[in-house]
């Protein structure tokens, strides 16, 4: 995967994690399991290759 896409899907994951772990963001079982599978997947896949260009602020 190139950083690009890297950064698209961290600027898709920063603002939406907050609000869902937050809960203002209200998601039905189905949608709140999609997220967590999704939530691992960003952690052990993206994060670790992003943490090599430094840390991720919003963009």
């Amino acid at each position: 995967m190139n950083n690009s896409i890297l950064i698209d899907l961290e600027k898709f994951y920063q603002p939406t994690s907050p609000l869902i772990g937050l809960g203002s963001l209200k998601l039905n079982n189905q949608a709140r399991t999609a997220w967590r599978n999704y939530d691992k997947i960003h952690y052990e896949h993206v994060k670790h290759v992003l943490s090599l260009y430094g840390p991720v602020f919003g963009f």
